[in-house]
């Protein structure tokens, strides 16, 4: 008999969530998942000392911390202060075998050791510092997205979701029975809310692209039945499916058009439903998204400019408009939004035109109007565009203020011009200011979801090929409390973020047969930032500086202090494709102990091999001269010295010197004349040059007085 299952269904501010499904762990501690069984059921009845029913329907979550736990069952408070166990109002602590490895975990909320009643928390991270305190006794198996659905919730004081987080229904789930999980609102929808809660995960793309495509069709059903919430609900339950699709294999360009087409469409979809519901601010970031996915997206533009226009922008609306207008010149809707927002923008410069005119109305009636007069000008001074100028911009007196009959209007046609160029600009201005306002709260929204806990940066050598940071990668992301992996691998660092433990982090790159260097490990969140910042700042500023001293393309020569500049770049001589030839004659120099050998140092790209001038072997000579090697050819090819070849060697010896010794082979040639260096003067009779002819000295000095063999 296996281990018994039970589900939470849970409701958010109103709304039926998803479902959680737990595993108890009886074999282990068989008392406390006794309790929550039955606490599940309710089939204990009304609990002597409370008075209640001992049962978790209608119970809710008083406490979630985000990026730890969130917790509940206080069956009779409903605070944290009550709860009834099913043996009373306390038990003791059964054993602490289990520990909090894990997110997912289901342990015991107690007061002090010994006093477990019926509340219990859900752990969204590893928490190894509550082990030895709090009995585990299940874990989550499926519906860990309704765990951080409700992990995210708002909340005031005391962790107090702002939000009633409920337990709408909650029972045993039979051995050998669906867990509902599938179809869990009763629409047809086979998949489940979660890709995470699938039996198995397929690894054809093609399965995943009919699974968008399926959720997004029951989204629009809902849709058409006016059901917004379900459908917006549905829509991104297709974003989450087709997050999914850009993780699996064979994906090339027209698949991936396809499915950014997709990706746009769904967000298009997902503003109409949030302007339905009112959701203009979300209605906007669901546009913009689709929008940077699928620039030619007439319907998302067209909601962006209904979005626009609910908040009273219009002249945004009418842009918006116009650019959906461009793409479908022939729809009637498209064609009527524009027109209207163009009327409400016609409209608003009309009336701003006619309180600006009341502005240069002058009375020469008292002096009481010009000085009011002059305290309206007062207000336009600053503005050059207007011609106005004052002499002292904090005074108000008529005498102080003059007309620049050089900036000044000249007829109302130019007056006219200027207001609405104001009008225009002031409009602009906060056009922007809104776009950085929605932006800036996106920004917040979105790192308010996330839970960076700590950073850690570690020196890993995973630039040999693309496999090896894939696989370090999903390693460390399978690691609980991990939120975010990033590889550099040109410079070798991995940056992780999340509820990371250095150690962790270093076993698991060890599995993938990579050494890890701790560099750096923050707990706080803004304090690993600017370390993490600070620390990239420092590695560039010291690979800038050790690439000027130790790159062999920056030497600095003694005559000119000039560098000295190669054709060749590093990432074109960092590999040695070819047999290492030395800077001597020939090609037999042994090479230094460092050459070929791989390089740990960041700063050295592709393949990790030192950078090398380049090595050309030397190139056959051409017929009739013999290559002699002139100088240093490190950078180029080698000067050859014209010689002509070395005189005939002697016709094959005779036939009868290779028969039996017994034959009498022919005397030996005569030795060759050797004239000593000390006598090459004179034999030449005081010539300067040795001749031509002569293939065994030749003279480099102008006095003949030095000779040199290059034999």
């Amino acid at each position: 008999m296996g281990r018994p299952r039970c589900f939470l269904d849970i409701s958010i501010g109103g709304e039926l969530e998803g479902r959680i499904v737990v595993e108890l762990c009886n074999d282990v501690v068989p008392k406390t998942a006794e309790n929550f069984r039955a606490l599940c059921t309710g089939e204990k009845g009304i609990g002597p000392n409370t008075g209640v029913p001992l049962h978790y329907k209608g119970c809710r979550f008083h406490r979630v911390i985000k990026g730890f736990m969130v917790q509940g069952g206080d069956i009779s408070a409903g605070d944290g202060t009550g709860g009834e166990s099913i043996y009373g109002l306390k038990f003791e602590d059964e054993n602490f075998e289990l520990k909090h490895e894990r997110k997912g975990m289901l342990s015991m909320a107690n007061a002090g050791p010994n006093t477990n009643g019926s509340q219990f928390f859900i752990s969204t991270t590893r928490a190894s510092h509550l082990d030895g305190k709090h009995v585990v006794f299940g874990k989550v198996v499926k519906g860990i997205g309704v765990v951080r659905s409700m992990e995210h919730v708002t909340t005031g004081d005391a962790e107090c979701p702002t939000s009633d987080v409920m337990i709408v229904d909650c029972g045993e789930i039979p051995e050998g029975a669906d867990d509902g999980t599938c179809n869990f609102f009763k629409d047809g929808d086979a998949y489940p809310d979660w890709p995470a809660d699938l039996y198995e995960s397929p690894s054809e793309l093609s399965w995943w692209m009919n699974a968008v495509d399926s959720i997004k069709a029951f989204g629009n059903e809902h849709f058409k039945k006016q059901d917004y919430k379900m459908a917006l609900r549905k829509y991104r339950k297709a974003l989450r499916y087709l997050d999914i699709c850009w993780e699996k294999e064979g994906i090339d360009e027209e698949k991936s058009s396809a499915l950014r087409k997709t990706k746009s469409q769904t967000f298009t979809n997902s503003a109409a439903s949030r302007l339905k519901l009112g959701d203009l601010k979300g209605a906007l970031v669901d546009t913009d998204l689709a929008i940077r996915d699928w620039e030619n997206n007439a319907k998302a533009l067209f909601r962006q400019g209904q979005a626009y226009k609910a908040l009273n922008d219009v002249d945004a609306a009418a842009e918006s408009f116009k650019k959906a207008l461009q793409l479908e010149p022939n729809d009637a809707g498209i064609k009527r939004e524009l027109n209207a927002a163009r009327k409400k923008v016609n409209e608003r410069r009309d009336q701003e035109r006619r309180r600006y005119e009341k502005m240069f109305e002058t009375s020469n009636s008292t002096a009481t109007s010009f000085h009011a007069l002059s305290l309206r000008l007062i207000f336009l001074c600053f503005d050059p565009e207007l011609g106005i100028s004052t002499t002292v911009a904090n005074a108000c007196l008529p005498g102080q203020i003059y007309w620049n009959r050089e900036l000044a209007p000249q007829s109302k046609d130019t007056d006219e011009r200027k207001i609405k160029m104001l009008a225009r600009k002031g409009e602009e201005n906060r056009r922007d200011e809104e776009k950085k306002r929605l932006l800036s709260s996106l920004e917040v929204s979105m790192a308010e979801n996330l839970a960076p806990l700590s950073a850690c940066i570690l020196r890993v050598d995973v630039c040999c090929c693309s496999k090896c940071s894939t696989k370090v990668k999903k390693r460390l992301q399978k690691i609980n409390g991990v939120n975010f992996v990033d590889i550099n691998t040109k410079k070798g660092l991995v940056m992780v973020s999340g509820l990371v433990d250095p150690s962790t982090l270093q076993k698991a790159i060890t599995k993938t047969g990579k050494k890890a260097e701790v560099l750096a490990y923050e707990k706080d969140p803004i304090q690993a930032k600017k370390t993490l910042d600070q620390f990239i700042r420092n590695m560039q500023k010291e690979h800038n500086i050790r690439d000027e001293e130790n790159c062999c393309c920056c030497k600095v020569s003694k005559d000119d202090d000039k560098p000295v500049t190669m054709v060749q770049d590093h990432e074109a001589i960092s590999l040695p494709s070819q047999p290492y030839y030395g800077y001597g004659m020939g090609s037999n120099t042994a090479p230094p102990a460092w050459y070929g050998q791989r390089s740990d140092d960041p700063r050295f790209y592709g393949a990790g091999y030192h950078a090398l001038p380049p090595r050309y072997p030397t190139p056959m000579a051409p017929y009739n001269y013999t290559g002699r090697p002139y100088g240093y050819h490190g950078h180029r090819p080698p000067i050859y010295v014209t010689l002509p070849l070395q005189p005939a060697l002697p016709p094959p010896a005779p036939i009868h010197a290779r028969l039996p010794l017994q034959q009498t082979p022919p005397p030996p040639p005569p030795p060759r004349p050797q004239i000593p260096l000390s006598n090459l003067h004179a034999v030449y009779g005081g010539q300067k040059d040795v001749p031509a002819g002569n293939s065994i000295y030749h003279a480099f000095s102008d006095d003949n007085a030095a000779a040199c063999s290059i034999m």
